[in-house]
């Protein structure tokens, strides 16, 4: 599989446009992400993964629209999810990569066959360990495409359709604000 690619949408129409999303379904109902979000006139969108916008509702009649530019962007993936290959478990340690959080450490266990929860790779205290196992093929660094470049909103380190991203302070791994009162929900 190639990487994908990652795209800033522009409106330079007079009128508000729809940008819809395509995303599987989530497995469980009481998750919800946005499907849709609302470009006004000379607004930008913050960079997006290509494989969303594709065959999404109304993405034919958004491209063939004059006033409307799709550029592509460029972004290296910071989250990953790790399989274990091998016939044993392994332990990594991680420490989130926020400053509040210095002081908390934990471990991320992947059982064999297995794949991990998606983590921040900044995260991951024992990288050259994690190079090394995968160099000998006992785990699989997958990067996780769907979370995309920052918003370079309020302190968001990615993003997740039209949501800002942070680290989780227990766990090192991606989290959005959901809900009233906001409520972490982790992706």
């Amino acid at each position: 599989m190639s990487e994908p690619q990652y795209v800033r949408i522009r409106n330079f129409c007079s009128e508000t446009i729809t940008i819809y999303l395509r995303y599987p379904r989530p497995k469980r109902k009481d998750v919800t992400r946005p499907t849709s979000f609302k470009l006004g006139p000379k607004q930008a969108s913050h960079p997006l993964p290509l494989h969303v916008l594709l065959g999404a509702k109304g993405w034919g009649t958004l491209t063939e629209r004059e006033c409307v530019r799709i550029e592509p962007v460029s972004y290296e993936p910071r989250f990953v999810q790790i399989t274990n290959l091998s016939a044993e478990s392994i332990e990594l340690a991680v420490r989130p990569a926020v400053k509040a959080a210095e002081e908390r450490k934990s471990t991320l266990r992947v059982k064999p066959g297995e794949k991990s929860r998606t983590v921040d790779v900044r995260s991951i205290s024992q990288r050259r360990r994690l190079r090394a196992l995968a160099a000998r093929r006992q785990v699989s660094v997958t990067p996780v495409y769907e979370i995309g470049p920052s918003t370079r909103r309020g302190g968001a380190i990615a993003s997740y359709a039209d949501e800002d991203v942070y680290i989780c302070y227990e766990c090192g791994g991606p989290i959005v604000f959901r809900g009233n009162p906001p409520r972490p929900v982790h992706l």
